[in-house]
This record gives C-alpha cells, sequence and structure tokens, in this order.
C-alpha cells in the first residue's frame, strides 16, 4: 500500500465527512501542510487498526519460527519475541495437543500457579499456557510446558512506513485498508481541532475493524421463505373468500 494513494484516499474520506464549520477548516490548511499532517499520522493509526482488528482480518500475521529459544527447566521455555512484535496470534508446540491464541501477563495469578510444586496445576501439553512477559530485549513468550520444539508461532508486526517520497509503502492487510484510512483521517481531524469529524470517522474505522460479519449481524432479520409463502396463502384464501 503507497504513502501517496492512502493519503489520497484520506483526503477524500475527511472531504466526505466534515461539516460546514470543517470544511472551512480544511479550505483554512494548504495541501502540502494536510498531506504531510496525514502522512504523520499513518504509522499511529495503522498500529492502532491491526490492534483492536478481528483476528479474521489480519490476514495470518508474520510467523517468528526460528525464534531463540530458552529452556528454563521442567519443561518451561521462553521464546525471544520479535523487535517488531505488536499482538500475538498464536502458539504451538511439536507436543501439545492443540496451539494456544490466548496468553497470560505475571499479574495474572495464574502465572505463579506455572512455577508452583503442583504439576497437575501447571500447564501441559494437555493443557498448554503461554505467558507474555518483558525482557531484556522486549517480549518474550514462556511456554508451559513441553518436551518438543516449537511448531507454529504467528504475531502481527508493528506497521512501518518503508522507503521514501512518492515510493513509500506500508505492508498492511488489505482487508483492514478501509479501516486504516478512517482512523488516519480521524487523527488528523483530531489534529486539526475537527473533533466532531474525528469521533464520527473513529466509529467508522471501528465498525470496519469489526469485520462485515458484525455488520451484517447488526441488521434486522430478513423473513423466512417458509413464513412468505404462508402469508402469500393466507392473502390466495382472503382473496378467494
Amino acid at each position: 500500500m503507497s504513502l501517496k494513494t492512502l493519503v489520497r484516499d484520506v483526503r477524500v474520506a475527511m472531504d466526505e465527512n466534515v461539516t460546514d464549520d470543517g470544511l472551512q477548516l480544511l479550505r483554512e490548511v494548504n495541501t502540502l501542510t494536510l498531506d504531510e499532517l496525514i502522512s504523520h499520522q499513518v504509522e499511529t493509526a495503522a498500529q492502532l487498526v491491526l490492534s483492536g482488528a478481528n483476528v479474521e482480518l489480519l490476514e495470518g500475521g508474520k510467523s517468528f519460527l526460528g525464534a531463540s529459544v530458552s529452556l528454563l527447566g521442567r519443561g518451561i521455555g521462553r521464546v525471544q519475541l520479535p523487535a517488531d512484535f505488536l499482538r500475538f496470534l498464536y502458539f504451538r508446540m511439536s507436543d501439545w495437543d492443540y496451539g494456544v491464541t490466548d496468553y497470560i501477563v505475571p499479574e495474572d495469578r495464574r502465572y505463579a500457579v506455572q512455577f508452583g510444586r503442583w504439576a497437575g496445576l501447571r500447564g501441559s501439553p494437555h493443557r498448554p499456557v503461554v505467558a507474555l512477559v518483558p525482557s531484556d530485549g522486549g517480549m518474550s513468550l514462556e511456554f508451559f510446558s513441553s518436551s518438543g520444539s516449537v511448531a507454529e508461532a504467528r504475531y502481527v508486526a508493528k506497521p512501518r512506513l518503508q522507503d521514501a517520497g512518492d515510493d513509500c509503502v506500508m505492508d498492511f492487510p488489505l482487508m483492514l485498508k478501509d479501516a486504516l484510512v478512517n482512523e488516519t483521517a480521524a487523527l488528523a481531524c483530531q489534529k486539526l481541532g475537527a473533533v466532531n469529524e474525528a469521533s464520527m470517522l473513529s466509529g467508522t474505522a471501528a465498525a470496519l475493524m469489526r469485520g462485515a460479519s458484525q455488520l451484517k449481524m447488526s441488521q434486522p432479520p430478513l423473513v423466512p421463505l417458509a413464513g412468505a409463502e404462508q402469508m402469500e396463502g393466507a392473502n390466495v384464501a382472503e382473496g378467494g373468500a
């Protein structure tokens, strides 16, 4: 996704969603200044979208298979997460019955249990547990417990603009492009003092981050076909009477 195209789409979103007062505010900002303001919000907006979007819209994220693993004893291990780590998606050891999509943190009371004396309360290949913990190199993932090797490991990376000028691009899930456009527009409007427009655009972005399936669920249910046929039959009966 090129920055040039994204800035253009954000300007369109801002133009379509501003009130009369907001439109006057945009007219007072020259094109180059507005484009620069939008550009400066892109990475922040992208991080917000990726942090809050439904998992099925993230296109699988990236793999951290092959990351450094340290063994801590009793089947407990620690995997160093990449420096650009933003969000955990999935992790599975080779001897686990299933992989995990959720994690605990050191503040969780279940974390201390993983190091306790009672094996039945700790994580195991039949009931795996992972914890996200701070470490010297940033963040690490601790697993409880395993005697195997890392089989699958997925995460969401912090989005970064690459290259410069018109060639500047960012690797970003295509299904979340519209959410990114609206969130970037919201941040730009907020910087300009257009609070109402920012709130509206941010709301649109949040809806898009939940996905089309969630939007469809909010619509009124359709009349079942059988019900429609029964109504038609009733009308015919009334007409015959």
